[in-house]
């Protein structure tokens, strides 16, 4: 007799419990919001899945990781590094993501965790400030290169890679055809 009784005080307490079940969207939103915070958070300290590693492909050009920002709202993102150069002033040429402006063959190529390749909406990236992609890279003094990609997807969380392709050039003109390799890169998505 106690048994029924019972049942229905506890299905009126089960129900009083689904009735105030947290808003699902409202959660993902929060987590969402915490893990572009940590995402964050990690790649100040240098942390993470293994933290950003770089390739040089010039003794004389060596490039740092700053930042990979993406527009929620437009899907458009910027890959910003600096170059520092330690030889003497030289012209430096930097081709955008899947542009293939410096030579056919030598294209910058930005791969996410997915394997996916993203391509610039301006083929032009930004060197020291100026937006045709070349600009004359002092010595001992480090300078902003920006890569432009767009139609980036909103699951991305870390680039694998960016193979930067760039070229020098010298005095008389000619170009020497060079690529810096960067891995493990963490976005950040900003509204």
């Amino acid at each position: 007799m106690k048994r029924l009784l019972l049942l229905p005080a506890l299905l009126a307490s089960t129900s009083a419990a689904l009735a105030q079940a947290p808003n699902c969207t409202a959660l993902q939103t929060e987590n969402a919001a915490l893990k572009d915070k940590l995402v964050a958070y990690e790649a100040r300290l240098g942390i993470g899945v293994g933290g950003v590693t770089v390739t040089d492909g010039d003794e004389t050009l060596k490039f740092k990781f700053l930042s990979c920002k993406v527009s929620k709202a437009t899907h458009k993102g910027s890959l910003v590094v600096l170059v520092t150069n330690s030889g003497e002033p030289v012209q430096l040429l930097l081709s955008g993501a899947g542009a293939t402006t410096i030579a056919s063959t030598h294209s910058t190529l930005v791969l996410d965790e997915q394997g996916q390749a993203y391509k610039s909406e301006d083929f032009y990236p930004s060197v020291g400030g100026k937006t045709d992609g070349t600009n004359v890279i002092p010595t001992n003094v480090p300078v902003s290169c920006t890569v432009y990609l767009a139609n980036v997807p909103t699951s991305v969380t870390r680039l694998n890679s960016a193979t930067i392709a760039f070229a020098k050039v010298g005095t008389n003109r000619e170009r020497q055809l060079l690529k810096t390799t960067i891995k493990n890169m963490p976005v950040t998505w900003v509204p």
